[in-house]
């Protein structure tokens, strides 16, 4: 407890308050000191939240953490959640920046941005305010290149054959990263401007799936409207997300695929690195499996991947062996 005599200083004399110190109203001052290191967060009254939350990369800045499906990144305004929230389970699992970064740190690390409950992946943390500032820029400026993996359930309609609406339904060809094999939706969600370039990455027979097939997909979303993966996978591709409960129409295929959850995982990031001007040493990114640092445009870049949910191989794996036996 700090107590400032006649005011904050350089008006007021600054002292640790003790048990049975004075104050005088409306001339003395108390406040709570905080410290921001030593590996932990302050004023954690709540134990820690029930869930494994990786951390992909980490450093004085910002953070990666690899959310798993089923968490919120929030507790709603009007409750529910309580700590079973990725911002709770953050002060656990991150350190605090390095001594002499006091004046800029949040009291809390803090997403960046949200994942839907039911998507797993990667997230985006800063523990600074330059870090919150310069992220939040980075996304709002679309300079922030994500990528999702998912299975969907049937053969997703490639655009060709006139199948194209155009306006505001339009799949067509389009080429992403010089890549070959990617095709460009370019469809409203509520209202608002939506693309996404996606492309096939397998295929796998299936009984119960529409048309027989299940499909993974790669999405890079150039947008990020509020479901936008999920309903252009269902509305203009049609072929919602296997296990997606709000999208999939409730078809006889869709209600046999929603054992195991949402196949939609957030499974790599390219970002301007909110502080670094030059490239760490080699040994830095090394530190992180999946983790490397990229000049860009005379900027800093982070890249970094992970691994997708054990689900999504089991689950092509098991439809295949299925349909074989038939």
């Amino acid at each position: 407890i700090i107590l400032d005599r006649g005011g904050a200083p350089p008006h007021g004399q600054r002292i640790r308050g003790r048990a049975g110190d004075r104050v005088i109203a409306g001339c003395d001052r108390i406040s709570v000191q905080t410290r921001l290191s030593n590996c932990f967060y302050p004023s954690l009254t709540y134990a820690k939240p029930p869930f494994e939350l990786p951390v992909v990369y980490e450093d004085d800045d910002m953070a990666i953490v690899n959310k798993p499906a089923g968490v919120v990144t929030y507790s709603h305004r009007k409750g529910g959640h309580g700590r079973l929230t990725v911002r709770a389970a953050l002060p656990y699992v991150l350190l605090p920046p390095a001594d002499g970064r006091r004046e800029a740190v949040l009291r809390r690390p803090a997403p960046v941005h949200r994942l839907d409950k039911a998507t797993s992946g990667i997230m985006i943390i800063a523990k600074t305010k330059q870090a919150m500032v310069e992220l939040s820029r980075a996304f709002a400026e679309r300079n922030v290149e994500k990528s999702y993996v998912a299975l969907l359930n049937g053969l997703p309609d490639d655009g060709d054959g006139g199948s194209s609406g155009g306006g505001d339904n339009d799949v067509g060809s389009g080429g992403c990263d010089d890549d070959v094999g990617w095709r460009t939706i370019n469809s409203n969600v509520m209202g608002k401007e939506a693309v996404t370039k996606w492309r096939v990455m397998n295929y796998s027979q299936s009984l119960v799936a529409a048309d027989g097939y299940i499909t993974q997909v790669l999405f890079k979303p150039k947008t990020g409207r509020f479901h936008q993966l999920r309903i252009h996978s269902s509305e203009v591709l049609g072929c919602p997300i296997v296990g997606d409960l709000e999208h999939d129409k409730g078809t006889e295929s869709a209600l046999k695929m929603r054992e195991n959850g949402m196949f939609l995982c957030s499974s790599s990031v390219l970002l301007p690195h909110p502080t670094l001007k030059e490239l760490p040493e080699e040994g830095e990114a090394k530190r992180w499996e999946g983790v490397e640092f990229v000049m860009k445009d005379g900027k800093v870049f982070l890249r970094a991947e992970i691994a997708l949910p054990d689900k999504f191989a089991k689950t092509l794996r098991r439809e295949g062996q299925r349909a074989k036996k038939i």
